[in-house]
């Protein structure tokens, strides 16, 4: 379709920015990145989007192909029109913002490749990202030893990933969700009581933990208490 309004009018600076996008999903970074420089400097025929849309997928390209100071540089431009642009378009970029963090990009490179069951990438993006300069967010590493705790029970190594949890857990004791992933673990690996006792960890810490109920049901199945499961799941329902 953007091919054929390039060719009824090739100043459509949309149908370029649209361009750039799926050439960037491609992987076809540097063509991708020359589409968005062109809707960028004919600034015309945007129909109900702006030049936010090209600058926007233009720092996304660049953060892709691994170039993030050209990511970052992109980003006051996708946010200075902010009326005609999308909310998760601006949010979007105001993350891109923290790419100068390398090691928290990549550990959030991992948590997407967990999500994506792509365990081994995963693991090597935490890795990367462990043994990094240190550049972190406000959480500093718990994420990256959380994701690669993830990724290793992805790969049926649970003895490693619980180690990993461990290391998260030393960093910051109360995150209900790092009690959750070690609850997983330790039910992936039969343990069931302390599996529960994990669970009883990232419940107290937020009671209305959604991921936290459902897997209190898996749990207490294995357990063979029966009705405590069907509360558990029931109590999910009504969770965030």
């Amino acid at each position: 379709a953007y091919d054929q309004a390039l060719q009824l009018q090739p100043q459509y600076s949309l149908a370029l920015a649209s361009q750039c996008r799926v050439l960037s999903e491609m992987g076809e970074y540097e063509t991708a990145i020359a589409a968005c420089d062109q809707a960028i400097e004919t600034n015309n025929n945007w129909g109900n989007s702006s030049l936010a849309q090209a600058a926007f997928w233009r720092g996304l390209t660049f953060s892709r192909w691994g170039t993030y100071e050209q990511a970052i540089a992109s980003c006051p431009q996708a946010t200075t029109d902010a009326e005609s642009i999308e909310q998760k378009t601006r949010l979007a970029c105001i993350k891109q913002k923290r790419l100068n963090r390398l090691e928290a990009a990549l550990a959030g490179q991992c948590a997407i490749l967990n999500k994506l069951e792509n365990y081994q990438a995963a693991l090597t993006a935490c890795d990367r990202a462990l043994q990094g300069d240190g550049k972190w967010d406000e959480n500093g590493s718990l994420l990256a030893h959380l994701q690669r705790g993830q990724a290793l029970a992805g790969l049926k190594q649970y003895e490693a990933a619980l180690a990993a949890i461990e290391q998260a857990l030393s960093q910051k004791s109360d995150f209900a969700q790092t009690w959750n992933a070690k609850s997983v673990i330790l039910w992936q690996m039969n343990q069931y009581q302390q599996a529960l006792q994990a669970n009883d960890r990232a419940l107290a810490i937020d009671s209305n933990y959604f991921q936290a109920w459902l897997n209190r049901g898996s749990i207490l199945r294995a357990l063979n208490r029966k009705e405590e499961a069907i509360a558990a799941y029931e109590r999910s329902l009504t969770s965030d």
